[in-house]
């Protein structure tokens, strides 16, 4: 639920802090006042685009917040949690075009912002509402409405398909390399990867032993001097022999027994340090051959290495080499085995396409019948739904191209929903659309602006009233010239605009039921000054909503 949104020096805005209620809440107001202002302001929360035009004249930022209560908070915000489940998001542009965004103080990229509260809103304008007539939508729409019983199947069908598109690769280039492949060269590529047989670490470990040989005079220089400091006269051994032996003469005072095994195996600890030093020590042998057997490996790899890269860049090589080598011998074997694994994969996955088509036109009966019964409810009743499939070849989602489908007159054949709908057909059948699939994205907020654009009378009153459905599921905020659909709403918020210095800008003003009823009946009037007979109206509005 959003609780607070505070917008400051955006656009007209100079500074405004509106405190939200649940339930369903109306922004209304004279035109260019800013109310959609508000609403693009929000969106820059949800990770919309924000450009330094945005700020309010002859200032160099602008900054959006707001505090939104979650229900459950999602498990992408919980890094972000402090106390409870409320949570503040900003958003700051500077003109300089150095933007930042915040979660409870701590600085996100924007693409947080998106796979965070963006998930938990829906935004409807008249324009961004309308992606849900675009039909490349539409199959992710209904696989999210089929849900769990096509997940695991989507799973394994990928897999399937890219085992498919892999063998599918390998088969077109083993066709491909081998038409001028020059076995001659290849052959002897082969023959110098094994004659010089790389091990795995070797390249490591001949760079960290001809360092160290570099290094000898220094690492002699250091042992040595451990070795003085421990085993000459009253050095680190005798000191530490006088210690434990001092101490063992306490240590049979309760108030000194307790350390007894820290001090013998501290003392213990740092002789076997020492002596493991010398051994190591002991073990180092500079010899001049070695030195030159070691430089003259390293060169001969390195050769390898400028080829092909590192160790396992050689041995993919090597690995390559000897799969077209085996090929050019067998050629017959090799691509009828390839083919053999393509076919094997495709059917495999045509399969479990097959199966997942099954499952999404089962569930799209029960998406038709859902949104027949919403456009019902907003006077669409003559109104005919459904979802289309056409089956395609394989791809990343199976065999399935699905469009939303409908006819709005009776005797009209059905045609896609972004050839058909008018606007205020457009407006219904969205709204319709939201009411079914909100279901399934399980959002906190949905925030209508001006999607009723387009209707009157009844019609709007009936998406009024949808709208107040939808509050009893998550708080809803509305942006209307309609009364009709103003009149549902718990909350008004008036905003307004205003002359200060010279300069216009916005303010808000939360409606109580008298200031309610007079701002319904101005808009009812189409006068500031609306007569009795509006007052009634409007109050008579309100009371039946």
């Amino acid at each position: 639920m959003l609780k607070e949104l505070n917008i400051k020096d955006f656009a007209i805005i100079e500074d405004i802090n509106i405190d939200f209620s649940s339930g369903m809440s109306a922004i209304l107001g004279e035109t260019g006042a800013g109310k959609s202002i508000i609403i693009e302001a929000f969106s820059l929360l949800l990770g919309n685009r924000a450009n330094s035009d945005m700020i309010r004249n002859d200032k160099n930022r602008a900054i959006v917040s707001a505090t939104i209560s979650f229900k459950d908070v999602p498990e992408s915000l919980e890094e972000y949690k402090d106390e409870g489940n409320d949570f503040i998001f900003t958003r700051v542009i500077n003109k300089d075009g150095n933007n930042n965004c915040k979660i409870n103080g701590v600085s996100v990229p924007t693409s947080v912002l998106k796979s965070t509260l963006a998930k938990k809103v829906n935004l409807h304008s008249q324009h961004d509402l309308f992606y849900l007539l675009d039909s490349k939508y539409h199959l992710s729409l209904l696989d999210k409405f089929v849900g769990n019983k096509i997940n695991d199947l989507l799973v394994k069908y990928n897999e399937s398909y890219k085992l498919y598109l892999q063998k599918t690769d390998e088969y077109n280039k083993l066709i491909n390399e081998n038409n001028n492949i020059d076995i001659d060269y290849i052959k002897y590529q082969l023959e110098e990867i094994e004659t010089i047989d790389v091990k795995e670490n070797e390249i490591e470990e001949i760079e960290l032993e001809l360092n160290r040989i570099s290094k000898f005079d220094k690492i002699s220089s250091s042992v040595n001097n451990i070795i003085e400091l421990f085993d000459k006269n009253e050095g680190i051994s005798d000191l530490l022999y006088s210690f434990k032996k001092n101490y063992l003469q306490i240590s049979d005072d309760p108030l000194f027994s307790e350390y007894e095994n820290e001090v013998i195996d501290l003392t213990e600890r740092i002789n076997d340090i020492c002596e493991n030093i010398k051994e190591a020590y002991s073990s180092l042998d500079f010899d001049p051959s070695r030195l030159e057997y070691l430089k003259n490996r390293q060169f001969t790899i390195n050769k390898l290495k400028r080829k092909y890269g590192g160790y396992k860049d050689i041995v993919n090589a090597k690995e390559d080499f000897t799969r077209q080598i085996d090929y050019y011998d067998d050629k017959d074997y090799f691509i009828e085995k390839s083919l053999k694994e393509i076919e094997k994969y495709k059917n495999e996955a045509f399969n479990l396409a097959l199966e997942i088509s099954n499952i999404r036109k089962e569930n799209a009966k029960n998406i038709t019948s859902k949104v027949i019964k919403e456009l019902k409810d907003l006077y669409l009743d003559k109104t005919i739904f459904e979802v289309k499939f056409d089956e395609t070849n394989l791809t990343p989602t199976g065999i399935d191209k699905v469009e939303f489908m409908i006819s709005t007159n009776v005797g009209e054949n059905l045609k896609p929903l972004s050839v058909v709908a008018s606007g205020g057909e457009a407006s219904r059948i969205t709204l319709a659309l939201n009411v079914v699939f909100n279901e399934i994205y399980d959002i906190d907020l949905a925030i209508f602006d001006e999607v009723d654009s387009g209707v009157s009378g009844k019609v709007a009153r009936s998406m009024g009233k949808k709208m107040k459905e939808l509050s009893n599921n998550y708080q809803t905020i509305t942006i209307s010239h309609l009364p009709q659909v103003l009149s549902f709403s718990n909350n008004f918020y008036y905003i307004g605009k205003e002359i200060v210095n010279g300069k216009t800008r916005s303010y808000v003003k939360t409606l109580d039921e008298n200031e309610r009823i007079i701002e319904i009946a101005k808009i009812l009037s189409g006068s500031d000054t609306p007569s009795d007979s509006f007052l009634n109206n409007a109050r008579e509005l309100l009371e039946e909503y």
